[in-house]
């Protein structure tokens, strides 16, 4: 207020309060503006990191249950049960060369389950889901070489 009085003689101390308030008033505008914004876009940050949680969740009962079913109707499927459901898979292997490199493999594959959350969280994003898959197959394949080489000096 005390600027605009010193800035020209003809400002009267009424003029300049009216000035200064509304300035204020323009200045709170923008800044509850800004912060319903912010709100806003937590808001959607958090609905769209629980709408993902709860596909990537899903998918993991989903190929629990089908695992399960698979092996009820079709017999043991052992470390097979790894190209599914990668938890399930590593679990069932037994200890040593065999294991270890299964293991590697099945790592670096992760599992027909992880590859439909991989879709799930990145649907709209572009990504190529056969590209995907192929450098998942080519990374399962380098892990299994490289665990072969590995094995002598770890086991």
């Amino acid at each position: 207020m005390n600027e605009l009085m010193s800035s020209s003689n003809s400002v009267s101390i009424t003029t300049a309060a009216i000035m200064t308030a509304l300035n204020y008033r323009d200045e709170l505008e923008k800044a509850s503006g800004s912060a319903d914004n912010m709100r806003r876009q937590i808001k959607d940050y958090l609905e769209d990191a629980a709408s993902a949680m709860g596909r990537v969740c899903a998918f993991v009962v989903f190929f629990l249950v089908l695992l399960r079913l698979l092996e009820h109707y079709t017999g043991a499927w052992g470390a097979a049960a790894g190209v599914v459901e990668l938890t399930n898979g590593i679990l069932r292997l037994t200890p040593g060369r065999r294991g270890f490199v299964l293991a590697s493999s099945l790592l670096g594959w992760g599992g027909l389950s992880v590859h439909c959350q991989t879709a799930a969280v990145t649907a709209g994003s572009g990504m190529r889901l056969g590209r995907y898959l192929a450098a998942k197959a080519v990374q399962s394949v380098l892990a299994a070489l490289l665990a072969l080489l590995a094995a002598p000096l770890v086991l």
